[in-house]
């Protein structure tokens, strides 16, 4: 892996803080904050973190233990893909003591809005030691209702305190060791969609997994994720509208994951790239004996279809190793 050879590129994640096309998450699976802002929406940029009515962002990305993995995946769209970026820490280094249970955290101190720093912060008991899924209020009434709840687990189908969550959508903190996201919009219904703009997700289902990320991430055993960046894709918009291809974006993501994206899988797009180009036939090519560099393929098939779609043999690689599975999945932005 990349990580004992690259430093921490702050300057980069500093640069993508100021780009309205990329978009960023806090989390696990089940359980994540996101963050994202229109290309004209208002904002305040303050160092390390970016503010907007409807929430913030801010980073810690100093410590001497974090390294940047890159990647690409593809996406259940014909020709398409995504690709994401994980600030990581190894686990031991990343825990900052997440409950399993609602947990009174204090005053946020730390709010990257100043009106809030008096404002309480709760642990919702998201259950992950790097992460503490936070709701932060003022409320009496609210407060009354979590400090009395205070040592339950609430993530649980029809606990009365989840339901007062979601009536009184209060600011949703997520916070790791390297990141904060807050979310300050609605939280929607059960049967309302996710806003447009920063918000949160907790699915049940999931959380029980237990895992810290999904598994089509190509994290090294032992790592966790404490912030997500998805740059802008050339394909679609941070809303995944499509828009028409984007040299620059593409461009600039290659240049990232040349630099930290997991061996194997660099490897392995090269070596698809070169048979495609060497005119060499599908059925002689053995496929990577790991998800990871078999997604790696695919990827690259999809983007020579779009750059060089006269390469001879190219539908036919297509066909052989990059066949629409009925019921695939596609990365979720989490």
């Amino acid at each position: 892996m990349p990580f004992e050879t690259f430093p921490l590129p702050e300057q980069t994640l500093h640069a993508a803080l100021a780009d309205p096309g990329a978009a960023w998450s806090v989390g696990a699976f089940g359980v994540l904050a996101e963050f994202m802002r229109g290309p004209a929406e208002p904002g305040q940029p303050i160092p390390g973190a970016w503010r907007t009515g409807r929430g913030a962002i801010g980073l810690r990305a100093d410590h001497p233990e974090a390294r940047l993995l890159a990647w690409e995946e593809t996406a259940l769209d014909e020709g398409r893909w995504r690709q994401a970026a994980a600030l990581c820490l190894p686990a031991a280094a990343a825990d900052i003591g997440g409950a399993d249970c609602l947990t009174p955290l204090g005053q946020d101190t730390a709010a990257l809005d100043p009106a809030r720093r008096g404002d309480w912060l709760f642990d919702i008991g998201a259950g992950f030691a790097h992460l503490q899924a936070c709701v932060r209020t003022a409320d009496p009434t609210l407060l009354e209702v979590l400090h009395a709840a205070s040592g339950q687990v609430i993530l649980q189908p029809g606990h009365p305190v989840a339901a007062a969550l979601v009536a009184a959508s209060p600011h949703r903190v997520f916070i790791t060791r390297l990141a904060r996201v807050e979310v300050y919009q609605r939280i929607p219904g059960a049967h309302d969609r996710a806003p447009e703009g920063p918000h949160t997700h907790v699915q049940l289902d999931l959380l029980r997994k237990g895992r810290p990320h999904a598994a089509t991430r190509p994290l090294p055993e032992g790592w966790v994720s404490c912030l997500d960046l998805y740059p802008a894709n050339p394909l679609h918009d941070i809303m995944g509208h499509p828009v028409a291809f984007d040299a620059a974006a593409h461009a600039a993501f290659q240049a990232m994951l040349d630099m930290y994206g997991a061996p194997e899988a660099l490897a392995e797009k090269a070596r698809v790239v070169a048979a495609v180009r060497d005119g060499a036939s599908p059925e002689a090519f053995t496929p990577a004996a790991t998800r990871h560099g078999r997604a790696a393929a695919r990827v690259a098939l999809r983007q020579l279809a779009l750059l060089e779609p006269t390469l001879p043999n190219l539908a036919a690689w297509r066909q052989t190793l990059d066949r629409r599975r009925q019921g695939a999945a596609a990365m979720a932005l989490a």
